[in-house]
């Protein structure tokens, strides 16, 4: 819903625009009011976002990613961006990508609606960045499709044509692409994809050579795949020495993990009436796959992710995976108000609700570590919301505040 209002705002399903005026100064607040006083799924009051501001082609427009090679006629990953395609041959894009300094890529939830992830996050930047014929700052939306999504037509990039990449999406397990499983219509893993983009645009000095920063940020289901990529990616643009790309200094990468509805724990203990420990066997039984991969590292019967397993043998092992984690620069956003029930035995095991399980697990990592690697900010009157999550001032602490810490591996 747009709110007629000089600001440009809006809210969102479930909310109507109100407005108050406050006694002691009279000065008038703007902000969005649940409509059915009986759903409390909903808090009564939340903040207003900022209305969409990118150029309509930007939505419009669907491109195509090779994710191992160039071969015009495989499956590629389908993306939105404000900056054209960033494999583009065409000169006005390529001089669009040679100021580029920083790139966000913005990873949809279970909705799979990057068209809104991009729009919420570019109304997130700073307005002299908004538009991206003046902006050093590219957004680059992820676009991982299931078959319902009907987006099996072949479309067009810089003259070639495919089809895209896409996931199983229905249970037992849900969004497959989130805990890095293979495509339906390719051995391609969703981490892989990931690795691909971040890896194209770490090397590509010609294109990009001011490029200083990416920052990869997902919500909900989003922040699942980001942070369970960030946990297990073997890239080599994590790397802290990138020689062979002519960089004066290596490209930064930090990771946003927002309100996800689960976390990949690094050990099997878990926070019980408050001690952090192992589950005792009666325990385990109640929740068999509890520390299995997506929800901790342990093998299963039921999910076979590839990419999990090379990514422990190129490490070297699972303890190496853990230790790099620990030197990743990943940042938690968690809404105060995201405390709505919900989840499995293997996620309520990690909290009841989404802003217990961020505590917890960053918690956990303290225990893990013995020191605390990452940082974690707590969005105020906030809930399960990207817009109001990516826009608010935590939010934009989490995208670039502080860089010094990123470049190492």
């Amino acid at each position: 819903m747009c709110c007629n209002d000089e600001a440009v705002t809006g809210c969102h399903g479930g909310f109507t625009c109100a407005n108050g005026t406050a006694k002691e100064n009279l000065t008038t607040s703007y902000y969005c009011e649940r409509l059915d006083k009986t759903d409390y799924s909903l808090p009564n009051r939340v903040p207003r976002y900022t209305l969409c501001s990118v150029p309509g082609p930007v939505l419009q427009t669907i491109h195509g990613f090779s994710v191992v090679d160039s071969n015009p006629n495989k499956p590629k990953l389908a993306y939105l961006s404000t900056m054209g395609a960033i494999d583009s041959t065409s000169p006005d894009i390529l001089n669009l990508h040679a100021r580029v300094q920083t790139v966000i890529i913005v990873v949809h939830g279970s909705s799979r609606n990057p068209d809104d992830y991009i729009c919420c996050t570019n109304a997130a930047l700073p307005s002299s960045e908004q538009f991206p014929t003046n902006s050093t700052t590219m957004l680059i939306a992820p676009w991982f499709l299931a078959p319902r999504d009907n987006v099996t037509e072949v479309f067009n990039f810089d003259g070639s044509t495919s089809v895209p990449l896409y996931w199983f999406v229905d249970g037992p397990h849900y969004h497959t692409w989130r805990f890095g499983a293979n495509a339906l219509n390719a051995n391609l893993s969703s981490y892989t994809a990931m690795d691909t983009i971040v890896n194209h645009l770490v090397q590509d000095f010609l294109r990009f050579p001011l490029l200083e920063r990416i920052i990869v940020a997902g919500h909900s289901a989003g922040g699942q795949l980001v942070h369970r990529w960030a946990v297990l990616s073997g890239s080599h643009a994590f790397a802290a020495s990138l020689q062979h790309n002519f960089r004066s200094r290596p490209v930064a990468i930090r990771v946003v993990v927002a309100n996800p509805k689960s976390y990949c724990y690094l050990d099997g203990r878990r926070f019980i009436d408050g001690e952090f420990r192992l589950l005792v066997q009666d325990e385990k039984a109640e929740c068999l796959p509890y520390n299995e991969w997506q929800w901790g590292l342990d093998d299963g019967p039921f999910l076979s992710i590839p990419y999990r397993d090379e990514a422990f043998a190129l490490a070297g092992g699972r303890a190496k995976v853990v230790a790099r984690y620990a030197m990743r620069d990943v940042v938690y956003l968690s809404g105060e108000l995201d405390i709505l029930p919900n989840g499995n035995c293997m996620a309520q095991l990690q909290g009841a609700y989404r802003k217990e399980r961020s505590e917890r697990y960053f918690a956990s990592l303290k225990k893990i570590y013995g020191w605390q690697p990452h940082r974690r900010l707590v969005v105020s009157q906030v809930h399960h919301d990207h817009c109001l999550i990516f826009q608010s001032p935590e939010g934009h602490r989490a995208f670039f505040e502080s860089y010094e810490q990123s470049y190492i591996l």
